[in-house]
């Protein structure tokens, strides 16, 4: 009797609450930063890899095996004597020219029907994916490329450890900023503008090192950094930030870029920062350069990858951009997990994008 008189006092005093005119609070939109500018610095990225448990859906076959593994598969006489050049020199020669050096070792492509990434050609093909989300027409034949390469899976795959996360931690030449201009809202905004820069600064942690807190301030490279600068129009809807696909490069490595022709970001932001992704079609001799040739045998081996068998993966699955003389294609699409943190970008004029209110409280903590 208690409880109903209780649940009955309830409902009235919510129905006085409604006659009376007064209602709950609702949410609050996001403050727009002054000035309508927001400044992101990338601290964490990963190629994307749909990925389930023990890789039985996208690697039913199993996961590929390493450099070491695919020299006992060539070279498997333990009596006899092989040569430096039949060894050592054939695979490096199979790495550096895929067109030339016959090499047939079997290689396992990721399979299935789902794949993180976009639709990058608005069409929705029989080859093409579709996303977790129920997206159709997804386009990433990178994942097919890497999806069961031990090392380049999460959370803790040694190429993607040293390939990306590490790096764009760690390393200033690394140092990715997105710049968004022209902010009147933060929830919905049909116009705004983002351009791409390198930042000059490491980025501020907690006490841990683990955690990047924003606040920070980053100056632009505006001399060795030039290339990396680019410009793209965007807006904002329900909070996430879609840009128009525009050519973006990404350093890498500390050595390397990585072109990604027609990139387009997806980023819901936060009070702190964005999270999202970003999708492409990946050049892929700039993936030679940067996760092929540029690694030794040994740090790929460490991630059971095989530079030979990326060096075909990636030449047969390209599906974009083609070669104006020999028709190839010389792009692959792909997407990249993103995480940014928020930052104030300083201008070489001085200007820099002042704090939101979320963010002068966090530094007031």
């Amino acid at each position: 009797m208690k409880n109903k008189f209780l649940k009955q006092m309830t409902v009235s005093a919510a129905l006085s609450l409604l006659a009376t005119g007064a209602a709950v609070a609702a949410p609050t939109e996001a403050a727009v930063p002054k000035g309508g500018s927001l400044g992101l610095a990338l601290y964490w990225a990963h190629w994307s890899i749909y990925q389930t448990p023990e890789a039985k859906v996208e690697c039913p076959n199993g996961m590929n095996v390493g450099s070491r593994e695919e020299l006992l598969m060539q070279f498997p006489d333990k009596n006899k004597v092989y040569t430096y050049e039949e060894t050592a020199l054939n695979r490096e020669a199979a790495t550096w020219n895929p067109d030339i050096i016959k090499y047939n070792l079997p290689f396992k492509e990721a399979q299935g029907k789902i794949a993180i990434g976009m639709n990058l050609d608005g069409k929705v093909g029989p080859n093409d994916f579709t996303s977790p989300e129920g997206e159709k027409g997804v386009d990433n034949n990178l994942f097919r490329v890497i999806g069961c390469v031990d090392g380049w899976r999460g959370p803790v795959g040694v190429l993607d450890q040293f390939g990306l996360t590490r790096m764009y931690r760690n390393s200033t030449y690394n140092r990715i900023l997105l710049e968004i201009t022209g902010i009147d809202s933060m929830s919905n905004d049909d116009s705004v503008e983002v351009t791409s820069y390198r930042g000059l600064d490491p980025l501020i942690t907690d006490a841990t090192g683990n955690n990047y807190v924003p606040g920070g301030s980053q100056r632009l490279d505006m001399r060795f950094g030039q290339k990396l600068i680019s410009h793209r129009k965007g807006k904002i809807v329900d909070g996430v930030l879609i840009t128009e696909p525009a050519d973006f490069i990404l350093p890498e490595y500390a050595v390397n870029t990585q072109l990604i022709h027609d990139a387009r970001f997806r980023l819901k932001l936060t009070a702190d920062g964005a999270e999202g992704m970003i999708a492409g079609y990946s050049d892929i001799k700039d993936w030679h350069s940067a996760f092929i040739k540029g690694w030794s045998t040994i740090r790929s081996g460490q991630g059971l990858g095989s530079q030979p068998s990326h060096a075909r993966a990636l030449e047969r699955l390209a599906d974009a951009y083609p070669d104006p003389q020999t028709g190839k294609n010389t792009a692959i699409s792909s997407a990249i997990d993103a995480r940014f943190v928020q930052v104030f970008i300083k201008h070489p004029e001085g200007n820099v994008a002042e704090a939101t209110p979320t963010t002068q409280r966090a530094e007031q903590r």
